[in-house]
């Protein structure tokens, strides 16, 4: 867990609050996955966006919404042109609370050189690396 917890600029980027014991109470963090823009008529790269994508979020102390507040603003302060929260069932209330915004495709998942058990879609969870 250390490895995909511990922030990495550039690659992860992980924030808590913590009581006044120093016990931490909220955990919020976000992954870096940028996307080269490119012209549709040269092919060729004109630029790069950044996006910072929800990670993982531990509200204890406060309501999560306010937690996802502030790591959006704390992803602005580090540069991140977008912000993205990726749902497989759905986007939680809190998150359209937050303005964010169903999208209007659809996302596919795609296993290569997997195979076992047949296994039932509620059993299944992804997490995209």
């Amino acid at each position: 867990m250390q490895h995909i917890l511990t922030p990495q600029a550039g690659v992860i980027y992980s924030w808590v609050i913590e009581d006044p014991e120093g016990k931490v109470t909220d955990f919020v963090s976000f992954y870096s996955l940028p996307s080269s823009i490119v012209d549709t008529t040269s092919g060729e790269m004109t630029g790069k966006l950044e996006n910072a994508y929800l990670w993982y979020t531990v509200a204890t102390s406060i309501p999560r919404r306010w937690l996802i507040e502030n790591v959006v603003a704390l992803a602005k302060r580090e540069g991140f042109d977008a912000f993205t929260a990726l749902g497989i069932a759905g986007l939680p209330d809190d998150l359209l609370e937050n303005k964010f915004v169903r999208g209007t495709g659809t996302l596919r998942y795609y296993l290569f050189n997997w195979r076992g058990q047949m296994m039932h879609d509620t059993k299944i969870g992804f997490v995209a690396l």
